[in-house]
């Protein structure tokens, strides 16, 4: 009898799941493809991050053969401009703290204790999205 769970043995790889929604909020290439890559057969991918650049690569014949849907959501930016424009919102105090996918449960334990203090956390995927990249579901 071993101590570890059942999922422990089997690669990492093998644990991820895919997922029949997505909501990608990056706004980096590296986020869209790992959403992408994370969406099962017949999945919908929602894109609301803005990359800042005018491709971001895919793989189109993927995304045909898993029937998967790509969707695009620009509806919340004109507020938002409006909002920042306005000085309503001030975009530096948004997020409090960054941490990579590695500190999750760090990021995670601050979220508990410090609910009051703490803003938005934002657990950045570059240390996680590499591996994931490649993934076939």
């Amino acid at each position: 009898m071993t101590s570890q769970p059942p999922s422990a043995s089997r690669p990492r790889r093998a644990r991820l799941k895919c997922f029949g929604q997505i909501l990608d909020a990056t706004g980096t290439p590296a986020g869209t493809a790992a959403a992408l890559n994370l969406a099962t057969e017949g999945g919908i991918v929602v894109i609301l991050g803005l990359c800042g650049k005018p491709t971001v690569p895919i793989d189109v014949d993927s995304l045909v053969l898993r029937d998967l849907a790509l969707i695009g959501s620009p509806g919340v930016w004109p507020e938002v401009i409006t909002l920042v424009a306005t000085g309503q919102i001030l975009p530096s105090t948004l997020v409090s703290h960054r941490y990579s996918i590695a500190q999750a449960a760090q990021a995670f334990a601050l979220a508990d204790a410090a609910a009051e203090t703490t803003h938005r956390i934002v657990l950045h995927p570059s240390d996680f999205a590499t591996e994931i990249t490649s993934y076939d579901c």
